[in-house]
Formats: C-alpha cells, sequence, structure tokens
C-alpha cells in the first residue's frame, strides 16, 4: 500500500438524537466509493454539547444502540468515531475503532478540557489504569486503553487521541510515533475562536514532523449548535510537518474532506530517522484491510522546488553569504564567471553582483566572461550584453572558435561530425579559459552548473562540471527559475532580458542555434519532481508513475520512459558528482557526495 485513502467527515447530526445520527453516518460511509478509512469527530453520536444529559440514563443507552447499528450495518470499512463508554459506574470520553462488524479497540481521552467554556471533568472520568483492559462493549469483548493499530498484510500501522491530547503536554501521540504509527488520528469538537486557526495548524504540523509521520484532524461542524458557540468544521492533515490539507468551514450540513497519506515517504523518513521506541509498549491490536488505489485527492505539488520571492530571498541571503565567506577564505576579492546569457550563469551572476555590493567589493572584480563557440548564437550575444551593461563589471568576450577547431585537428577530429567530442571540446575549452583567467586576475572560478543538470550528468566532465565553487548547486532547475523571477524585482533595469532569458528554451549551443535541452532528457519540472521524490522521499517506481500520472497527465509509456532515463542517467552520472566543486545546499537534500548523497560510482 502506497498511499491510504482517507475521508474526515463532519456530519449534520441532531443534538441528543443518537439513532437518527447513528443512521446517517451509515449511509455516509455506505455512500463512500473509495473503501477510505472514515473518520468522524468527537462524541459524534450524541454530538459533543449533551453537557448534563450525558448523566441520563435513555440517553446513555439510546448511544449503545446507535453504535450497535453502526458496527452491525457498516460494510467492509475501516470507521473511527467519537462517542461515550460507560464502564464500573465512571463515564468516558472515547473513540470506536470498528472494521466491517467488529469493534477493534476503545480508546479514551487522556487529557480533558477543562477551562474556558469545557467542563469535561463534570462528566467524564480519566483514563486510570496503567495498563490496558479487556471490556465487554455489546456483544464484544475489546480492549480499552493505549492502542496501536496494525493492518496485518500492508504495513498500516496507526493511533487515535482525542481532542485536547493534540494541545496537551503529555500528548499520547508522542508514544504512538515512537511505537511506529504512521498515522494518528485526532477526533475532536473544536469550537470556532478568531486566533486559534493558526495554533492548531502549529500543533498538527509539529505532531507530524517531530513524530515523522501523518497527522490527521476531524472536528464537529455547525449542525450540533448555536447556543453559546458554534464548532469549527476543521478538517486537517499533515504528513512529516507539511501541511496537505487544510479547511475550516463552520457549516451545517455534511462536510467531506478526502485526503491521501504517502506511507511510503512516511516510512522511508522513519528509516532514515530511526525512531526510537518507548519504553512503556502500547497494545497492538492487528486487523485486515486493503484499499485498491483510486485516483488520489490530495497530492504533492508538482513543483516541490518552486520558491515564492519571500524564500528566494532567503535563499539569495543565504548564497551571498557563503559567496562571501569563501572569498574569505581563498584570500580572493575577484571572481571569474563564463557568461552564456542562459538561465544558470544569469543567476549565478546576479548572486555576485548582490555579494558584491553587500561586500563593499568594487563590482570591477567580477569578470564575466563571454566565449562564443561553434555554434553561438548572435541572438546570445546579444543578451549577454545587454545582461552586464548596466553593471560597472569587467566583462569579455573572448572568441575561441579558431583554438577550438585546431584542437579538434589536433586530435584527429573532422571538425564537422558533430559528435561528443565535438561538444565536449567546447565546454573543455572553455573552462581552460576560465581557469587561466582565475590565474591571471588571482581569484576564483565560480560554477553554474545546477542541481537538475549535476542530477541528470548533464554537463561535461572537466568541462563545465568544474570550478572552484559553485553557487548553483543547490538549486534545481525550477529553482533556478524562480530566482530569475526574485532578481527582477531586485534589477529591475534588466527585466526586458531576463523575461527572454526565462523564456528561451534551454540549449547549451554546441551544435546549432534549435539545440534544446529538454528534447534530450526530458522536461525539466518532471526530472526535478522524480529528483525530489527519490532524494527526499526514498520512491518507488510504482508510486512515481502513479503521481507523473496525476500531476503531470502522462500515459503510462511516457511516465515510465521518463523514470527509466532519469534513473539511467542518475546512477551512470554518479562518478561526476564524486569530485563535483563545493555549494552549499539549499533544500533538504542535495546531491553532494561529500555530505548529502553517498552512493558508489559503480551503482547500477
Amino acid at each position: 500500500m502506497k498511499f491510504v485513502k482517507c475521508a474526515l467527515v463532519s456530519p449534520s447530526i441532531l443534538l441528543g438524537d443518537s439513532l437518527n445520527n447513528a443512521k446517517k453516518i451509515v449511509e455516509i460511509i455506505k455512500n463512500d466509493e473509495f473503501n477510505s478509512v472514515m473518520v468522524f469527530p468527537e462524541l459524534t453520536i450524541t454530538g459533543y454539547s449533551m453537557n448534563d444529559l450525558f448523566f441520563n440514563s435513555d440517553v446513555r443507552n439510546s448511544t449503545l444502540e446507535a453504535l450497535e447499528y453502526i458496527v452491525t450495518n457498516n460494510d467492509d470499512h475501516l470507521v473511527i468515531l467519537g462517542s461515550i463508554l460507560e464502564f464500573r459506574n465512571k463515564l468516558y470520553n472515547v473513540a470506536y475503532v470498528i472494521k466491517g462488524n467488529e469493534i477493534l479497540g476503545v480508546v479514551p481521552k487522556i487529557n480533558l478540557s477543562d477551562y474556558a467554556e469545557l467542563k469535561e471533568s463534570r462528566y467524564f472520568s480519566n483514563f486510570e489504569y496503567e495498563d490496558t483492559i479487556m471490556i465487554e462493549v455489546l456483544r464484544w469483548r475489546v480492549p480499552f486503553g493505549n492502542l496501536i493499530f496494525n493492518e496485518l498484510d500492508n504495513n498500516l500501522s496507526f493511533g487515535v487521541e482525542i481532542g485536547e491530547d493534540l494541545w496537551a503536554n503529555n500528548s499520547p501521540h508522542e508514544e504512538m510515533y515512537n511505537e511506529g504509527a504512521q498515522i494518528v488520528f485526532n477526533v475532536a469538537s473544536d469550537a470556532f475562536c478568531v486566533g486559534k486557526e493558526e495554533e492548531r495548524k502549529v500543533l498538527i504540523q509539529s505532531a507530524s514532523l517531530k513524530g515523522n509521520g501523518a497527522y490527521l484532524y476531524v472536528s464537529t461542524g455547525g449542525s450540533e449548535t448555536s447556543s453559546d458557540l458554534v464548532y469549527s468544521g476543521t478538517h486537517a492533515a499533515s504528513v512529516l510537518g507539511s501541511l496537505t490539507y487544510y479547511s475550516e468551514v463552520p457549516y451545517t450540513g455534511t462536510i467531506i474532506s478526502y485526503v491521501d497519506i504517502d506511507l511510503e515517504a512516511i516510512n522511508n523518513q522513519k528509516l532514515l530517522k530511526k525512531n526510537i521506541n518507548s519504553l512503556n509498549e502500547l497494545l497492538e491490536v492487528k486487523f485486515s484491510y486493503t484499499q485498491s488505489f483510486i485516483k488520489l485527492h490530495t497530492t504533492p505539488s508538482k513543483l516541490p522546488y518552486d520558491l515564492d520571492l519571500e524564500n528566494a530571498a532567503k535563499v539569495s541571503d543565504a548564497t551571498v553569504t557563503a559567496i562571501i565567506r569563501r572569498l574569505n577564505q581563498a584570500h580572493a576579492e575577484d571572481v571569474v564567471l563564463g557568461v552564456s546569457g542562459g538561465l544558470d550563469s544569469t543567476v549565478a551572476l546576479l548572486f555576485l553582483i548582490t555579494a558584491f555590493k553587500r561586500a563593499h567589493i568594487a563590482l570591477s572584480k567580477i569578470h564575466a566572461i563571454s566565449i562564443p563557440a561553434l555554434a553561438t548564437s548572435t541572438k546570445t550575444i546579444s543578451k549577454i550584453n545587454r545582461l552586464v551593461k548596466p553593471f560597472e563589471i569587467d566583462f569579455k568576450e573572448i572568441d575561441v572558435k579558431e583554438e577550438v577547431l585546431n584542437h579538434l585537428d589536433l586530435i584527429g577530429h573532422d571538425q564537422v561530425t558533430k559528435d561528443i567530442t565535438y561538444e565536449n571540446a567546447q565546454a573543455r575549452y572553455r573552462t581552460y579559459v576560465l581557469m587561466d583567467l582565475a590565474n591571471l586576475h588571482k581569484g576564483i572560478v565560480i560554477g553554474t552548473g545546477d542541481m537538475s543538470e549535476i542530477a541528470l550528468g548533464w554537463c561535461t566532465f572537466n568541462g563545465d562540471h568544474m570550478s572552484m565553487y559553485n553557487v548553483n548547486a543547490g538549486l534545481p532547475k525550477t529553482a533556478i527559475k524562480a530566482m530569475v523571477r526574485y532578481f527582477k524585482t531586485i534589477y529591475p533595469e534588466i527585466n526586458e532580458v531576463l523575461d527572454e532569458i526565462l523564456n528561451a528554451p534551454i540549449s547549451p549551443e554546441l551544435t546549432d542555434n534549435s539545440q534544446d535541452t529538454e528534447e534530450a532528457v526530458g522536461k525539466y519540472e518532471v526530472n526535478d519532481f522524480i529528483l525530489n521524490q527519490i532524494l527526499e522521499f526514498g520512491a518507488s517506481k510504482e508510486k512515481i508513475m502513479i503521481l507523473l500520472s496525476e500531476l503531470f497527465e502522462l500515459d503510462e509509456q511516457t511516465a515510465n520512459l521518463y523514470y527509466n532515463k532519469f534513473m539511467r542517467r542518475f546512477k551512470t552520472q554518479q562518478f561526476k558528482r564524486l569530485s563535483a566543486p563545493e555549494g552549499i545546499k539549499i533544500f533538504k537534500t542535495s546531491l553532494s557526495a561529500r555530505s548529502s548523497l553517498y552512493i558508489s560510482g559503480d551503482i547500477n
């Protein structure tokens, strides 16, 4: 099971009419076509606002009748819902976990709410047992207490907590995650209150981040009461610290939100982070449950490396800081940069200009070098000139056409066949020129290759692959484009040429003017997505194929071609990464062979 589909449901209920509410719940379950995990709010059978009526015998008996109706009429769904439990002359606020026509277990609320309008200890008792106990509920004998639910066939593990348990210092979810829970469900009755939304989001995200899992939250909706408050109808899902779904609608009708939880990503993160098991083991409840894959309702971002202006500014600050620190380390003020009129060298140049301004170093210490070779177009040369003109940098154009042809002749190449030798000779000659200029100016060569190219090995070994420091090493191509958009706000005097650079086809211009990189390696946004899934989530081919189909609408053959081409290049080009120059990490993962990606150059 790569994903598990969950339905967060705030049903339209009638306060105190338990059997009517049970029939509504069963109707909702039977209308679900996805065999979702169905999650209903706290005290959803009666309604949360029963207050002193919880002491009424008829109310408690009708609640049991309603519970039996739900269990008896459930199909094969896995259902989690809130209700009450009367046990040994005490009343508990609990969540029932039901699979098919069986109650798997009962989980008590650990932290009762007793502040503001909340008076739970007036009605409910704290769970006082050190160990989980077995109790009789209707005709079932079930565990009651601290439980973890483990599905036998598909490696699904989850826990349940109730409302205030999320806010408390001793939240049950911490132990559940430590015992291997991938998901913690919270069934709540959360009143609408201005300002509480942000608190709730922070806590939900924090729980899933620290637990290396998913946290799903469902609250009672607006149908229950309007006496002194209205319930928020909050539905939320956070996976590994990212808020993947959030809705807060105090609506009087039934609210259903479908969310998909990426179990594979959670499992890989748990392997990476190695959660320490708690000392007090939870009672394991085993059961069987399967879902067949149906179209996803929630998906990851198709542009995981895209940056808004705020985050782009942070990337700029971090990179500028790194440049200044490296210049200090190298005892150099001069830098040499090859400018091509493309996205990567443009971003690198603007990083340098920003850094030199911050460090109060003369921009003339930036030596921007245009090196036309055998296929450089006049349009490209024009873009470079307009890019550098507004700045007082040292700009030179060094034409190496004749030198490259002489070199090809020297090694016995016919100078006509546009093969890999023809291309790489130009890239290496450019690097040769840049390195010598760095010696001449007592400076360092700044690299421009981005993370996408590094992943694909789309660079010439010991050519554009090499520099003395690479400012773009942590930025995939989609992030590079975002940085160009950001720099448009910083340097409006070059907006026109930056727009041209953004809209131009990506090309190395080593064979002819129509050479399009994305025709060779595929669209960078797709490759960047695959890169993110592999590096950050350890994704399998099966899951990536599903996501490529869902997000990019690729057919199976095209998605398979993308994946196979990416993986072939990613593995065979590792030898280039093993000797790549340094450059800072920007996102959660990087391709540095020194600090992030430990892979042999012989991987198959």
